[in-house]
């Protein structure tokens, strides 16, 4: 994804575009994570796992990379609601 194209999202989002220089190009890292976080919203979207298979027969690196984000998002839910998260019908989405 381009900076201008996630710039846009987050003025979508939030209704405010950050001043940033648009023509940053993203680190590799900030590639690899960003792809990383994409496979896993659309695994646990899709109920799906990234290759076929079980568990099991994922690798080990990008499960282990799944575990970290899963901890990360927790955390993060924790922190906005408190010790239990919200249920999808109170979101209002």
């Amino acid at each position: 994804m381009s900076v201008s194209k996630a710039l846009d999202q987050i003025e979508k989002v939030h209704g405010f575009r950050p001043k940033i220089a648009e023509d940053i190009k993203p680190s590799r890292w900030t590639l690899v994570c960003n792809h990383l976080l994409e496979l896993y919203n659309l695994c646990k979207e899709f109920h799906s796992l990234p290759a076929a298979g079980g568990v099991e027969d994922q690798d080990y690196l990008i499960m282990h990379y799944f575990s970290i984000i899963s901890s990360c998002v927790a955390e993060q839910t924790r922190r906005v609601y408190g010790r239990k998260a919200p249920t999808d019908h109170n979101r209002g989405s």
